[in-house]
């Protein structure tokens, strides 16, 4: 996606799918906007609004607004506004990696005890981030 309409287009036709990839998506897709010039508030909420019970995306699209307002409050410059909605996307990109290591390192602690001898098979259902 190059611009955050074509971001709300792959949200639309679930091109983008599940809730820790939407608000990963999100959050780029206001820093995209804002690094791009265009109205930050028109695409974040083009953005959460494409999937509007997708709470994931709307927290990812807020993080990163929120980010750029702090920023051009305090700086009134736009280059360092959407630096700080970058920043704000790649944390969150990475706190959510960090949560699936975690997470499996805890799952898989859990079915070594539970089944000893390895040789999981694994059904996820809907939530499985990194995993």
């Amino acid at each position: 996606c190059t611009d955050a309409s074509a971001l709300v287009e792959a949200v639309r036709s679930l091109a983008v799918r599940g809730a820790p990839l939407l608000g990963i998506a999100g959050a780029y897709g206001v820093a995209l906007a804002a690094a791009r010039g265009f109205d930050v508030d028109e695409a974040a909420n083009a953005l959460a609004g494409a999937r509007p019970t997708a709470v994931n995306l709307a927290l990812g699209v807020r993080r990163a607004r929120e980010a750029h307002r702090a920023e051009f409050a305090r700086s009134g410059e736009e280059g360092s506004a959407a630096a700080a909605a970058l920043a704000a996307a790649r944390r969150l990109h990475a706190e959510d990696a960090a949560a699936s290591v975690r997470m499996a390192e805890h799952g898989l602690a859990l079915l070594g005890e539970l089944l000893p001898g390895g040789g999981h098979r694994i059904l996820t259902h809907c939530n499985t981030g990194a995993l």
